[in-house]
């Protein structure tokens, strides 16, 4: 007991003084803004989804909107002005709103201290991570403790735990989803089963790349079924439905009477499908070329574990669901090729694990001094290679939203409603929605027309904007608009724009 009690206040420490060096200080960002005012609305409204629009509307809205470019600021407005809160949660579930919502009754509720709060889901994922090691694959120490070592120096899984994001969250849920899979294959007990199904709900209150998990399920349920299923097919499915269906009705009534859960995964189809060029266009090889640069002993480990783990799986099949969830979350990122960690965070974790399992296997009747050295070159590899903390609060980008904020703050009291960039839209909603009103608009996408119209709907009296082009074309647009003032680069950044504030006449 003492022996696990140390290791508790071994990770304790260590998540603490990640957080410490790691968590950013800066303004809300674009997506941490509308989580936060999500949060904020409390647990009743985030438990049944207040103001959520009807599924049918929902279609519609999309089919009128979501495939046409020009019409998505159009869209944003229709459900930011509704206060469907779903939407201002990006279509996920609330699980990970209800971990910030906790937080904000211990006092978590500045920007830094959410993230911070946030963070100290990687500490609980180090704990569960021994404990599945300890506990289900019977490992002992020290390889039980290597999934904790590896996921504690990386990088991605540090940086993307650091943001308001439910993949925070989602690195625990969909662990113990895939450790629950791995009991099931090595008991072959149909109670265990039916436990797993409720910790795969669980990831389903997450986010959506639970369908990745539910899949990984169906295989593994599939090789198992003599054991679990026994023949009887139609009982067990029912059982499992019904143990699913109880578990988000209790978290997350919403997601069943209003079908938000239904809805979270048509918007996840729809952004893949129609709009999977906004998670990035960089080639995936140069993708993962960042990932290795950030995170060397991570992406190494991970790679070998996968290789070695698919020769291996023959003789251990509880490795199967830590080997096909990465694999087929792998997959996505094809479509999906963006540069940011929380995409690819929860490949690393079941990957580690495969690392601790597969080379406990190998070092059988070995020296434990072996494994402690392997435990302890690890750390240190990963802790002499990680990144040094940037300053987020001289970051280019978050000086531009701290003078975006500022600058409308400092507006008078009659310039109560503004035309902003969509990018900036949730940030001033979140920071000024009791004193004013913001319309979004796109450099990229509207054109003098869209801006004109929004201007006359919306009675704007004023625009804001960063890019000189805009400014150019705002001219153009309201010949008699007066430049209010201007806030020019900085001159410890090496800004490449800058912004303004037009107010029209």
């Amino acid at each position: 007991m003492l022996k696990y009690l140390a290791v508790t206040i071994v990770i304790a420490v260590v998540t603490a003084i990640i957080i410490d060096t790691y968590a950013p200080r800066h303004l809300l960002r674009y997506d941490e803004a509308d989580y936060v005012f999500a949060t904020e609305q409390g647990l009743i409204d985030n438990h049944i989804d207040r103001n959520a629009l009807p599924l049918a509307d929902f279609i519609a809205a999309g089919t009128a909107g979501g495939t046409d470019s020009s019409k998505r600021t159009e869209l944003s407005e229709l459900v930011r002005e509704r206060g469907d809160l779903s939407f201002y949660r990006h279509y996920h579930g609330p699980l990970y709103f209800y971990w910030l919502m906790l937080g904000r009754t211990f006092g978590m509720t500045g920007e830094q201290a959410l993230r911070a709060w946030s963070m100290v889901l990687l500490g609980v994922l180090a704990l569960l991570m021994v404990a599945a090691a300890r506990g289900v694959h019977g490992l002992d120490v020290p390889l039980a403790l290597l999934p904790a070592a590896l996921l504690l120096g990386s990088s991605i899984n540090i940086l993307a735990a650091s943001q308001i994001t439910p993949h925070a969250l989602y690195g625990v849920t969909s662990l113990l989803a895939l450790v629950m899979l791995a009991r099931v294959m090595r008991t072959g007990e149909r109670r265990d089963w039916y436990a797993a199904v409720a910790s795969l709900a669980l990831a389903f209150l997450t986010i959506e790349y639970a369908l990745i998990i539910a899949a990984t399920y169906a295989v593994g349920l599939w090789m198992s079924r003599e054991r679990i299923v026994r023949g009887q097919w139609v009982g067990v499915l029912l059982r499992s439905i019904a143990v699913f269906l109880a578990v988000i009705a209790v978290l997350w009534i919403g997601g069943i009477i209003k079908l938000t859960l239904v809805k979270n995964y048509l918007f996840f189809a729809y952004f893949s499908i129609v709009r999977g060029s906004a998670y990035g266009s960089s080639p995936v090889l140069d993708v993962w070329a960042e990932h290795f640069s950030n995170a060397p002993v991570a992406c190494a480990v991970g790679l070998v574990a996968l290789v070695v783990g698919a020769v291996r799986l023959r003789r251990n099949p509880t490795l199967l669901p830590y080997l096909l969830y990465p694999a087929l979350v792998l997959l996505t990122l094809l479509r999906n090729r963006s540069l940011s960690p929380t995409y690819v965070a929860s490949v690393f974790p079941p990957l580690f694990m495969v690392a601790a399992i597969t080379l406990d296997d190998l070092l059988r009747g070995r020296s434990r001094w072996i494994a402690w050295g392997a435990t302890a070159a690890v750390a240190i590899a990963s802790a002499l290679t990680m990144p040094a903390p940037a300053d987020t609060v001289a970051e280019c980008g978050e000086q531009l939203i701290a003078r975006v904020v500022a600058a409308v703050d400092a507006l008078p009291a009659r310039d109560s409603s503004l035309l902003v960039p969509r990018e900036h839209l949730p940030i001033l909603h979140y920071y000024h929605r009791r004193e004013r009103r913001f319309t979004g608009f796109a450099h990229d996408l509207d054109d003098s027309a869209t801006i004109r119209e929004l201007v006359r709907e919306r009675r704007v009296s004023g625009a804001v904007t960063y890019d000189s082009t805009d400014v150019l074309r705002f001219g153009r647009i309201f010949p008699d608009a007066a430049l209010v003032s201007t806030a020019p680069a900085s001159p410890s950044c090496n800004l490449t724009f800058s912004y303004y504030l037009l107010h029209s006449q």
